[in-house]
């Protein structure tokens, strides 16, 4: 079960639009990423730490419609609607029914080491394709990663996770090192 829902009812709000998901948790951005692919024309990921004076830029280049935060956001006029996206208590059903038309493009950002950072257009099919079945699938497999999931290299191991049906434990910026590694392994982290 996923936790928070708060787009699962606004589908039809959504649907074929270019929405920003500018959200502080991973887990609460994941929720919203699996919500919105192929409900969504175009989803631009955006890092935490992304510092908001490179949103106008970001919204312009990537013709978004809305953004979708958690967060008091600063944002060009070209924005028709900015979304609260609060994490509620909800829970979404895993089997997901709803009808998804549209092959998403999933937009991510580079690091941005050089200015401002550089928009990398994706589709579900090119950020998988180079993911191999795992070679015991019925191993409890559960993924966690230093990663941010919103970065590409945390994208990939969150849908490595998620199309091998394995868990995933996400870090949390706010924890320590030590914590995060007795979470880990509480939780039976194995990737």
């Amino acid at each position: 079960l996923l936790t928070g829902s708060s787009l699962y009812s606004r589908d039809s709000e959504l649907q074929g639009r270019s929405v920003m998901l500018a959200l502080t948790s991973q887990l609460v951005a994941t929720a919203a990423l699996i919500e919105l692919d192929g409900i969504a024309r175009r989803i631009v990921l955006c890092p935490p730490d992304l510092p908001q004076e490179h949103f106008s830029y970001i919204i312009d280049t990537a013709e978004v419609d809305d953004v979708i935060s958690d967060q008091k956001v600063v944002h060009s006029a070209a924005v028709r609607r900015l979304c609260f996206y609060p994490c509620s208590r909800n829970r979404m059903p895993l089997e997901d029914t709803r009808p998804r038309h549209l092959a998403t493009e999933w937009i991510l950002l580079t690091s941005g080491t050089t200015g401002r950072p550089k928009l990398v257009v994706h589709t579900l099919a090119s950020l998988t394709a180079a993911i191999q079945p795992i070679a015991n699938p019925d191993a409890k497999v559960v993924w966690s990663t230093f990663y941010d999931v919103r970065r590409y290299g945390g994208t990939q191991i969150l849908l490595r996770a998620a199309l091998s049906g394995a868990s995933m434990d996400f870090y949390d910026t706010n924890e320590s090192v030590s914590a995060f590694y007795t979470r880990a392994s509480a939780e039976g982290v194995t990737q």
